[in-house]
């Protein structure tokens, strides 16, 4: 790599590159750099700058081969890579403010997020859902996961997404959604 770093992303780009995004130095320093790992020749070079620093984010890749950075330690907004201009731009806000995310695309193109609350553990451990859609570059809230974070999301051949442990005042649980159709605000998840 060009610059060292911990605590980043790295997301296989169409074309074989691989975007590497973000995470802490070797000084505890967090980066807004970003490099682009070249699979065909094992280079590596720097790209865009990302608008605000991040570690520990998400970075999921969009149909249309964008990159949706989001949340962090440190930034609990999101930005958008282009690969094909090489930048970062602003996504759009957030429906609620989150942090410690995991975020995963769904068979619909959309983008589900969930994490906590941001004083996750300091003021308890709310859980927060939200779905982001690439086509209106907006993002709005949905369900409950019953983990704040810590958890696994998959997503299942039937449409729905599996949750698979984490923290809900240290209670650890499984839980399933259906987000095939655009689910109500503030439903509940089905928990197994």
């Amino acid at each position: 790599m060009t610059t060292p770093r911990v605590f980043h992303t790295a997301t296989l780009l169409p074309g074989g590159h691989v975007l590497i995004a973000g995470g802490r130095t070797t000084d505890n320093s967090v980066l807004p750099s970003a490099e682009l790992y070249n699979t065909s020749n094992g280079t590596f070079s720097v790209t865009g700058q990302i608008p605000m620093p991040r570690v520990a984010h998400t970075a999921t890749l969009l149909a249309d081969g964008r990159v949706l950075i989001a949340s962090g330690a440190e930034s609990p907004s999101a930005e958008l890579y282009d690969p094909e201009t090489g930048t970062f731009n602003a996504a759009g806000d957030y429906a609620t403010p989150a942090g410690l995310m995991t975020a995963t695309r769904l068979a619909d193109g959309r983008v589900l997020l969930t994490g906590c609350n941001p004083n996750c553990g300091s003021d308890g451990y709310t859980d927060i859902a939200q779905l982001y859609d690439p086509a209106t570059d907006t993002f709005s809230s949905t369900g409950s996961t019953g983990a704040a974070f810590g958890q696994t999301e998959t997503p299942l051949p039937n449409g729905k997404v599996l949750f698979a442990g984490g923290v809900a005042t240290m209670v650890t649980r499984i839980a399933t959604r259906n987000f095939t159709t655009p689910p109500a605000p503030h439903s509940p998840l089905q928990s197994t």
